[in-house]
């Protein structure tokens, strides 16, 4: 058993031996990076930077982080310990391939003291100041990453979006101090001449405090102003920062006491200031430095050397705009550049906007609800004036047509009461004075009395119809009658006072005999009322033709004359109470103008219509349509006729 255990041993610890050697071996193989910042980890700009760089690099290489720790350029002896402890570990740590120094201060630090890091290749990155590149050309630096300084690129996209503006801007920059700014600033106002519709004017700030930037912020309006916010990067070598104590130690403290100090429209030079309510522009992006930085010194890790000795700070930028303030400040997306990203893209307007936009519906449709209830009531105020305007006609039309049938009423009843008056005075002084009774005269007076009765009773009858229609009292005795026999009597008993006027009446039916319940004396006065017309407003030799036929189970009755006809605009009112489309004592034809409301009247009793069509001049039709009805009754009126009376009593007025 141990001989066994032993041979195991010897066989297991070569292997052994070999897999950790090989890990040695490929631990030993992979290169190593030194990355010194100037700013403090807990800095935004610095952990972006960091995460880029670090993403890009951290599978295949040792990289090791140093911060100076300050955002100012650090004092004489706090370079002396940073040198020192730097020294330290640098004899504790295997030999890096690369050093990589980010921002201003680092890079000076790094050309001060080259003969810290050996052989190692330098690479400077995020560097503003021109004079540390010039310096550093003289160096062993591999590669430079210039840092941005997006002033003119930006100036032509505030001028491009507001090339429409109806008012001259005020483009204020915003730097740190002057004597760290200066190429900036002087960069800026060279492009007044430029862009002639804006107003350039610059605005220094130490970064002090809160206080000291809400206070310039404030100064600017949205209609006047437009601000492009240049961050801080370094203040390296400024006399101001240097003697001035500052509670803002970074750029993410920065933007936090800019946000919302103003209502004009912020552009920004740094990629964080998107996120604190700026408009956007070209930026630097932090993060796009880390990994650009890293792709470099990966290449020459790799032993690929295809990269500029210096690097434009244009590549580290990213164009960027924000869409919550684009919308604030009704700039479409028509009016920035095409290849810009879009922050807030992916939030819907409504989600964006949601209460300002709820609290615009609800203010809208209470507008509409009052619109609508002005509009309704303004209508509803014209409906009841057109209607009292109606109203107001119709009763002054009825005053008109009532004071004419008053007019014509006692006109009509004073003639044949004059006429019984004149016959009965004839009779009685016939009687007086003669002695012998002159039977002629004396029957001829008499029928005189009795033809102007019966015209009296029409009229009274005509009155207590209307009046009855009026009240509501609308009764109809229907009976089973062959109706084709009691409208050929009633025809025919017009005739001889038709041949009187020299008329021609004619009666044609297709059907020869049809039963239907109907109320014989209304369906005689219909008949007599609308041959009367007829008779009286006939030319001479003229025809009258009433015509009989059957239509989907409905009788159809029509008079027609050849005779002076009714204008179109009278038509519609024809069948009106006290109408008379020749009014006045001066008139043609006698009537009280209560016949043809009469006869649609009677009609309607019978569930019926009743039309008139007719030509000024040629003639008049009137067009009856009466539903074929029976009753449950066994009894049946054949060949009614009509009392002599009766026609003379509907006739009596036609004056010969």
């Amino acid at each position: 058993m141990k001989k066994i255990n032993n041979k195991l041993l010897k066989i297991l610890l070569p292997i052994i031996f070999i897999i950790f050697n090989t890990i040695y071996s490929n631990a030993e193989e992979k290169k190593k990076i030194l990355y010194i910042s100037s700013g403090s980890p807990t800095y935004t700009s610095t952990q972006e930077q960091m995460y880029g760089f670090d993403e890009l690099l951290r599978n295949d290489y040792e990289i090791y982080y140093e911060y100076m720790n300050t955002f100012k350029y650090p004092e004489k002896e706090l370079e002396d310990s940073f040198y020192s402890l730097l020294s330290y570990k640098l004899k504790v740590y295997p030999e890096f391939d690369a050093v990589v120094f980010v921002d201003d201060v680092a890079s000076s630090f790094a050309l001060r003291h080259t003969e810290l890091f050996g052989d190692s290749k330098l690479f400077l990155s995020s560097v503003f100041d021109d004079k540390i590149i010039e310096d550093a050309k003289n160096k062993n630096i591999e590669c430079i990453i210039r840092e941005f300084k997006p002033i003119s690129s930006n100036v032509e996209i505030i001028t491009e979006i507001y090339k429409n503006s109806k008012n001259k801007k005020r483009l204020t920059l915003i730097t740190g101090p002057e004597d760290i700014y200066m190429n900036e600033i002087n960069e800026f106002y060279s492009l007044q001449g430029k862009y002639p519709k804006l107003k350039f004017e610059n605005k220094t700030v130490d970064f002090k405090s809160e206080e000291e930037l809400k206070e310039v912020f404030s100064k600017f309006s949205k209609r006047e102003d437009i601000v492009l916010f240049y961050s801080p990067n370094s203040s390296t070598g400024s006399k101001t920062v240097k003697d001035t104590d500052t509670t803002l130690g970074s750029v993410r403290q920065i933007l936090n006491a800019i946000e919302g100090a103003t209502e004009a429209p912020i552009f920004t030079t740094v990629n964080l200031g998107i996120e604190y309510g700026m408009m956007g522009g070209y930026t630097i992006d932090f993060y796009k430095q880390g990994s650009i930085t890293g792709e470099i010194v990966k290449n020459f890790l790799q032993g690929n050397k295809n990269y500029p000795p210096i690097l434009e700070g244009e590549h580290t930028s990213t164009l960027i705009f924000n869409q919550r303030q684009l919308t604030n400040n009704l700039i479409s997306k028509k009016q920035i550049p095409k290849d810009s990203e879009i922050f807030y893209e992916s939030e819907e307007f409504f989600q964006t906007y949601k209460s300002e936009i709820i609290l615009v519906l609800i203010i809208l449709v209470i507008l509409c609800f009052i619109i609508a209830f002005l509009i309704s009531e303004k209508n509803i105020f014209k409906k009841a004036n057109k209607k009292l305007r109606e109203s107001k006609e119709i009763a002054e039309e009825a005053n008109r047509a009532k004071s004419n049938f008053i007019t014509n009423i006692s006109h009509e009843l004073r003639t044949p009461v004059n006429v019984i008056s004149s016959s009965s005075q004839l009779i009685k002084r016939n009687l007086e004075i003669k002695e012998e009774i002159d039977k002629e005269s004396l029957i001829s007076n008499i029928n005189m009395i009795e033809k102007n009765s019966y015209r009296l009773i029409r009229l009274i009858n005509n009155i207590i119809d209307v009046t009855k229609s009026d009240a509501g009292f609308k009764k109809v005795n229907l009976q089973n009658v062959e109706v084709i026999s009691l409208i050929e009597n009633t025809v025919l008993s017009v005739i001889p006072l038709a041949d009187s006027k020299n008329l021609n009446v004619i009666l044609d039916t297709e059907i020869e005999e049809l039963i239907m319940a109907i109320d014989i004396d209304k369906i005689e006065r219909i008949m007599l009322n609308l041959l009367s017309n007829a008779i009286k407003f006939s030319f001479d030799k003229g025809t009258i033709l009433t015509y009989i036929s059957v239509e989907e189970n409905n009788l159809i009755i029509s008079v027609q004359d050849e005779g002076i006809g009714i204008k179109e605009e009278s038509l519609s009112d024809i069948f009106n109470k006290f109408v008379q489309i020749d009014n006045g004592f001066t008139r043609l034809n006698e009537g009280s103008g209560l016949g043809l409301s009469l006869v649609k009247s009677f009609v309607k009793l019978h569930e019926g219509d009743i039309d008139v069509k007719s030509n000024e001049g040629k003639g008049t039709i009137f067009i009856i349509k009466l539903p074929i009805k029976v009753i449950d009754s066994p009894d049946v009126i054949y060949n009614a006729g009509i009392d002599n009376k009766n026609a003379i009593a509907e006739l009596s007025d036609i004056y010969i």
